[in-house]
């Protein structure tokens, strides 16, 4: 019995982990998606925000995501990756939306 409340409250935490993950991904898509074109880097494709269960995450005890904002195989993205500003503007824009998940969800948290 004791090994299924176990198993059950693991499933709890790992699904509330991953709800938290896929918000937190989706608040830094929206910001580089939005900020991009305005700093003059928004000609990347949108492939969206995708779940998996990505050998690096799994375990985590927090919000995770990984990114991929650029191939290298791409030319115009090889490029950009080699430009301090976009990296820095980049950068930004993923501060900026883990900055909007932590205040929506401290709001969400607060009574």
């Amino acid at each position: 019995q004791m090994s299924d409340l176990q198993d059950i409250l693991s499933d709890i935490m790992k699904n509330s982990k991953i709800d938290e993950s896929s918000r937190l991904a989706q608040y830094v898509h929206n910001s580089i998606l939005t900020e991009g074109p305005k700093n003059g880097f928004g000609n990347s494709k949108n492939l969206g925000v995708k779940q998996a269960p990505f050998y690096v995450l799994i375990g985590a005890q927090m919000p995770a995501i990984l990114l991929e904002v650029a191939f290298i195989t791409n030319e115009q993205d090889a490029q950009n990756l080699q430009n301090p500003t976009y990296l820095r503007h980049l950068a930004e824009d993923i501060a900026q939306g883990i900055r909007a998940y932590v205040q929506n969800t401290t709001a969400q948290l607060d009574f």
